[in-house]
């Protein structure tokens, strides 16, 4: 089993070490299981999560968990950034974020993981398979679980960049509609009053003749959704051979940005990626 360390230093003072774990979004579980073992310390000591932090501390937390098993797969692949924390992979179109089939060998994650010699990799959002662009993945548990609660909470923000048919008649807007499982076809997904709540935002970058180009950030993951919720409003992406069917050479959608929380910081970080069509 696999250890993971951490250390946090110049931490400023605050009424208790519990609130400056909730500050940093740390899991109530992860804080109990630190405090039955007492592997979280200040300034080298033990202390209670009521205790108060003193100014310029140095926290300490030491800890091992299960990792993930993942099949490495000697491939080429695109590292856009990577820290002690987090790695931001640059999926291509036509690879699957991870196995989900019995007889799939070759996998984003599988390629990473051996771009890093074995090391633990923890997903925390995905990409459809015929789309491209930055995925970011962990690289211990309790990174994973501050990434995901930052998706809960809309502080990990994505933009995504992406060629419609042409026509749009407003240049940015908002759509808000549930979307959900299509009962004819187990691959796709609808716009149904049974659905989980989604929003999209789009603005218009620049139009042509033969495709509108355009930016999207979404405020919910639903699967599908910006696919599914262009296509409602009948601008649907060029290539998608499930909605909407526009013909181009792939699904003309790439996840562009991504912005997060650095765990155990108040500090931001961004990455971006260049549009490949």
């Amino acid at each position: 089993m696999p250890e993971f360390n951490f250390t946090i230093n110049h931490v400023p003072a605050g009424p208790s070490l519990r609130a400056q774990l909730r500050a940093w979004t740390v899991p109530k579980h992860f804080q109990g299981s630190w405090r039955r073992q007492q592997q979280i310390l200040v300034n080298g000591h033990y202390q209670s999560l009521t205790e108060p932090v003193p100014d310029d501390a140095t926290i300490t937390i030491a800890f091992a968990a299960p990792a993930p098993v993942i099949a490495p797969v000697v491939a080429p692949i695109k590292i856009a950034y990577a820290d002690q924390r987090v790695i931001v992979a640059l999926k291509p179109a036509g690879l699957k974020t991870h196995p989900s089939a019995v007889g799939d060998t070759d996998s984003l994650i599988g390629r990473v993981a051996a771009h890093f010699n074995g090391a633990p990799i923890y997903i925390t959002h995905r990409l459809d398979m015929a789309t491209s662009g930055l995925i970011l993945l962990a690289r211990d548990p309790l990174t994973q679980a501050i990434i995901n609660r930052e998706l809960a909470t809309k502080t990990l923000r994505r933009t995504y960049t992406a060629l419609v048919t042409p026509g749009m008649t407003q240049n940015w807007g908002r759509i808000d509609a549930p979307i959900a499982h299509r009962p004819d076809d187990i691959r796709r997904r609808m716009v149904g009053t049974d659905g989980l709540p989604a929003t999209t935002f789009y603005r218009v970058q620049s139009r042509t003749t033969r495709y509108d180009r355009i930016t999207l950030r979404l405020a919910t993951g639903r699967t599908h959704q910006i696919r599914v919720h262009m296509d409602f409003i009948g601008h649907p992406l060029l290539g998608d051979p499930l909605y909407g069917h526009a013909p181009a050479d792939r699904l003309m959608l790439h996840a562009t940005t991504l912005t997060w929380q650095k765990p155990l910081s108040t500090r931001t970080q961004t990455v971006t990626s260049t549009v490949p069509f």
